[in-house]
């Protein structure tokens, strides 16, 4: 599998700082690839679409969540 992007979070005791809560991984090639978002505690979800679906599941996951791409 293949990292492509973090799902990160604003810490609201400061704005400047901020953490990782999943990553978003891709597997596959062409028409077969797949997209996974595995969560800090280990939990993997399955991605029904593509790279763009997975970002919206992790935006919707918390108001704070924000993705930055590797």
């Amino acid at each position: 599998m293949k990292h492509i992007a973090n799902i990160m979070q604003m810490n609201d005791w400061d704005m400047n700082q901020e953490s990782t809560v999943g990553r978003i991984l891709e597997y596959g090639r062409g028409k077969t690839k797949k997209f996974v978002i595995e969560w800090l505690g280990g939990e993997k979800t399955e991605v029904k679409g593509g790279y763009y679906d997975a970002c919206a599941i992790g935006l919707n996951a918390d108001t704070w969540n924000f993705i930055r791409r590797i």
